[in-house]
């Protein structure tokens, strides 16, 4: 009886660590909610429309958010490394659902995956017009796992950290 209630305790264990394995940054990339945004008629999609197809591109690409910008002009915020940054989330869409500007919106978003681990984070967006990417420092909110910032240009967005 004891073998087998402890091989049970086993089982159990292997099985609950790899769904609890969700909640640490880099294990899996999170699933992004739009908690508010300063501008009334903002929205959050998964479906990505590109013409190039290039924020499918970096979802498929290596977990290493250098290897998938590899070849692509980037805008980095000050100091960052773009070796030492991890993906956090997939690319997503945040957009307007009316025709206005989307210029300094600032929006939150809430990451269920938001650890300890994770020390800074950052908001990667393609800017399709420019053909750059963009690294922006965002404010962490851990009590609420959240992170917020201020988008000049709504679009494809993914987030990524350093560790």
């Amino acid at each position: 009886m004891k073998k087998f209630m402890m091989a049970f305790v086993l089982a159990f264990a292997m099985v609950f660590s790899t769904f609890a394995g969700v909640n640490a940054a880099g294990s899996k990339t999170a699933s992004l909610a739009l908690k508010k945004a300063s501008k009334s008629g903002v929205a959050l999609s998964s479906k990505i429309t590109s013409k190039k197809g290039v924020a499918a591109k970096y979802n498929k690409k290596s977990t290493s958010v250098a290897k998938a910008l590899k070849g692509q002009k980037v805008v980095k915020a000050k100091g960052v490394k773009l070796s030492k940054l991890k993906k956090l989330s997939k690319m997503v869409r945040i957009y307007r659902k009316k025709n206005k500007s989307s210029k300094n919106t600032k929006v939150t978003l809430k990451v269920p995956n938001l650890s300890k681990k994770v020390k800074k984070v950052y908001a990667l967006h393609y800017n399709a017009k420019a053909k750059k990417w963009y690294i922006t420092k965002l404010t962490i909110n851990r009590k609420n796992k959240t992170v917020t910032g201020k988008w000049n240009r709504l679009g494809t967005t993914a987030l990524v950290y350093t560790a």
